[in-house]
This record gives structure tokens, C-alpha cells and sequence, in this order.
């Protein structure tokens, strides 16, 4: 959390993205990210893990759900609401879930805009006036065919970021630092 803190305070944020992982955020081992980020007014998508943190931050509930621990391809209804699902092609997507947690109680401030197929279990809660979006699945992994797609609604059109740079430029001043 210091490094984090650290570099917070020397670098421009437009928006914030909390990955996933096998921690619990139940396990008294788990080492938060530091609340600050929820104070800079900076759009924030939480994954997985991150989805956890945010309900419990914001007053949800997070149970270990062995009933609902998903490690595979499931199939997720997405309202289109959100920007990033506004660019999806179909409201059901197939996306891919490594979990043993679910939230169980949804935070006040946050409406679930997408469910597991055939359930009311939440896969995605927003709280728009915060731009905080958190979902239980993983955008980043190939197994989320359209996730390449929800992390652009995420970058370009909740942070407002410009597509104005290019892996290989990246790779280059990278390597001159």
C-alpha cells in the first residue's frame, strides 16, 4: 500500500482498475488497496476481487458461496447501460469466472446491471454518480470474447482517456527509463 501511495501522489490517474486474484477479502490476511483511490473521484472498475472490495467498502455483503463459485466459461445477461456494456453486440455474454466469493448483499448506492443466466446473481454493479464499476468476471482474459470491448467503455468512455499512444512506443520508453 506505500508504493501505491507513492506513486498516486507523483502520477496523473484518470481511472482506476482493481484486478482480481485468490485472496479473500474475509481472510484476515488480505491486504486492502489503500482507500484513498475511493477519494480521488477517479473512475473505478473493480474486477473480481475488486468487485468484493468495493461492495464490502460501500456497505454490501461478501460470502464465501461454495453453491456459487464459478472456475470456467458461464453465461452473463448485461444490461447496456453502463459504458461498458454499450458497445457489447448481444445483452448475453460469455465470460469467463475464477471465484469462491460472491456479493450477497448489493451496496446501497449501486445497481446490478448484469446477472448470471438464469439467476439474480449479480456479475456487475455500478454506482453512477461515483463512476465506480465493479463485475465478478474477469474482461481481461480471452475467454470473455467481448471483454477487450468492455475494458475500452471503461478507458475511453468512462476516464475520457484518448487512444493517442501505441504498444511499441510504450515498449521503447519503457526501455529508455
Amino acid at each position: 500500500p506505500a508504493k501505491v501511495e507513492a506513486w498516486l501522489g507523483s502520477n496523473i490517474v484518470e481511472g482506476i482498475i482493481l484486478s482480481g486474484g485468490d485472496a479473500s477479502v474475509s481472510d484476515p490476511s488480505f491486504v486492502p488497496p489503500p482507500r484513498r483511490i475511493l477519494e480521488l473521484g477517479k473512475p473505478i472498475l473493480g474486477i473480481c476481487l475488486g468487485m468484493h472490495w468495493l461492495a464490502k467498502e460501500f456497505g454490501g455483503t461478501v460470502e464465501s458461496r461454495p453453491d456459487l463459485a464459478q472456475y470456467g466459461k458461464t453465461y452473463t445477461l448485461c444490461e447496456r447501460v453502463a459504458p461498458i456494456f454499450l458497445e457489447l453486440s448481444d445483452s448475453l455474454q460469455q465470460v469467463w469466472e475464477s471465484h469462491g466469493d460472491s456479493v450477497t448483499k448489493v451496496p446501497p448506492s449501486f445497481r446490478v446491471i448484469a446477472w448470471t443466466k438464469g439467476t439474480t446473481d449479480p456479475q456487475a454493479i455500478w454506482y453512477l454518480q461515483r463512476r465506480i464499476v465493479a463485475v465478478q468476471f474477469h474482461p481481461e482474459v480471452v475467454d470473455t470474447p467481448q471483454g477487450k470491448s468492455m475494458l475500452a467503455g471503461f478507458v475511453f468512455t468512462l476516464c475520457g482517456c484518448e487512444h493517442d499512444w501505441k504498444p511499441a512506443s510504450m515498449i521503447l520508453e519503457i526501455q529508455t527509463e
